[in-house]
């Protein structure tokens, strides 16, 4: 008898190692909650950019659209490393889950019980959520691109782009060169993120007529949107600047010198001659420096400066829109870069800044792509 009670009393549980099981299934419940929030939430942040991609594309790209196809979609673009990230997190919520019930099962008692119907809840949320994350692409795609001008097959979509070719025949450059050779050394030594992206971009405007239709197509689609891009960037900022130029003199009025007492013109120009000392050694520091340590500094001056410019962050910073890839960060690093250039067989020498290369370059980008098609 006395056997028996010991016994039961060393297998039943103590209320000490119950208390301590239903606290971690509590903090595992709570964990359970602030994945199954940031999983809502990064689902939700995706399709509203994902929407925001393909209607940018369709703008971007316009009448020279005529296929199912969305910028930057492809495993290069950041955005798609999000896809991923959101997959990691909710495998991460379905096998956390599943083990918190496990452990639910191997310390059953009456506190841990409550807890098997959220961690079930937790699994079928998150399957539930990963289904629904997969079907609504679909469906958005579907529907962003249900309209009879976005072709599905090959051949249908090259016939769409020789009816493109008589349509915009008269505004086409039946001159465009067949080769253009670009600087790319030269380039190089001022902007080596531009020139790795237009050195890969002039050999594609070279070799065009030897790629296959379906990734010519993808390739002119691509380099076209980052074209219109810059340009309507670029566009922004010059009309921003001029705008915040008239209201500067407009508002800011004018301190005639005669109106200002002694001091203050001390303290000014003790100001401009602090001002000017600074940049005295600033030029005797870079005079000191090597080639490569002035290109190394004026890189990173540039980079600094272009991150920490609200017009040019809203260009490049939102990864989770596909068409802001890696080359669109390039062709902003620095915009005032001059590119050198000579077309065909002539050995002339073109030197322009990148905004008016782009606007030659697309005219023969988009002249040589319609003009080869038969």
């Amino acid at each position: 008898m006395i056997n028996l009670f010991l016994k039961s009393e060393s297998s039943s549980p103590t209320p000490e190692t119950s208390n301590t099981g239903s606290g971690s299934f509590l903090i595992y419940s709570l964990l359970l909650t602030l994945l199954a929030i940031i999983n809502i939430y990064l689902i939700i942040k995706f399709f509203v950019n994902y929407k925001r991609s393909i209607s940018k594309t369709k703008e971007v790209l316009d009448k020279y659209l005529v296929k199912k196809y969305v910028q930057g979609f492809n495993f290069k673009s950041n955005a798609f490393y999000n896809t991923i990230l959101i997959s990691i997190l909710l495998s991460v919520q379905i096998i956390f889950s599943s083990v918190a019930l496990s452990k639910v099962y191997a310390n059953l008692n009456e506190a841990s019980k409550t807890y098997i119907s959220f961690f079930i809840a937790g699994i079928t949320f998150a399957t539930l959520l990963g289904l629904s994350f997969a079907i609504a692409l679909g469906v958005i795609y579907h529907i962003k691109f249900n309209y009879p001008q976005y072709k599905s097959k090959d051949s249908d979509v090259y016939s769409e782009i020789i009816s493109l070719k008589e349509i915009e025949k008269p505004t086409l450059n039946n001159k465009y060169p067949k080769k253009i050779d670009l600087d790319v050394e030269k380039l190089k030594s001022s902007n080596v993120l531009l020139s790795n992206v237009l050195k890969k971009w002039i050999t594609f405007y070279n070799t065009m007529e030897e790629v296959k239709f379906k990734k010519q197509y993808n390739l002119f689609l691509d380099q076209l949107f980052k074209i219109n891009y810059f340009n309507e960037v670029q566009l922004k900022i010059k009309n921003y600047n001029e705008k915040h130029s008239e209201i500067e003199n407009e508002l800011l009025p004018e301190i005639e010198k005669s109106n200002l007492d002694k001091i203050e013109k001390e303290i000014i120009w003790m100001d401009k001659m602090d001002k000017k000392a600074k940049i005295l050694n600033e030029i005797k520091e870079l005079a000191k420096m090597s080639k490569e340590e002035f290109n190394k500094k004026y890189e990173e001056y540039v980079y600094s400066a272009r991150a920490n410019d609200p017009l040019y962050q809203s260009a490049t910073k939102n990864s989770w829109l596909f068409y802001r890839d890696s080359e669109v960060e390039d062709l902003f690093f620095n915009p005032n870069t001059t590119v050198n250039y000579s077309l065909g067989e002539d050995k002339k020498v073109y030197e322009k800044e990148l905004g008016e290369f782009f606007k030659e370059y697309k005219d023969y980008l988009v002249s040589k792509f319609l003009l080869t098609k038969e």
